[in-house]
């Protein structure tokens, strides 16, 4: 009976975490995308290529971690597979 109880507390452990992940990447990709806007702040700093630069990057690193979530989540689509394919 303990066994058992173990075993079952162990799944849910496992499958709270891989849902704890899944939710990491979105968390981590929408404060890319937010942070963005600080970068962005101001018209000097979207003349300045070091911003422009960076805004690109953190955009590129939120799709990339969004591509991962979509692989990781299990939705079979086609227009979800060529996302990921074209952000990973």
């Amino acid at each position: 009976m303990l066994l058992d109880r173990f075993l079952l507390n162990e799944n849910l452990i496992r499958c709270v975490l891989d849902q704890c992940v899944l939710i990491f990447f979105n968390k981590k990709a929408c404060t890319l995308i937010g942070s963005v806007e600080t970068v962005a702040a101001g018209g000097a700093a979207l003349m300045d290529k070091a911003a422009i630069t960076e805004s690109i990057s953190r955009v590129s690193k939120a799709q990339a971690l969004i591509g991962k979530f979509l692989a990781e989540s299990g939705v079979k689509d086609e227009k979800l597979d060529a996302y990921i394919a074209t952000h990973k």
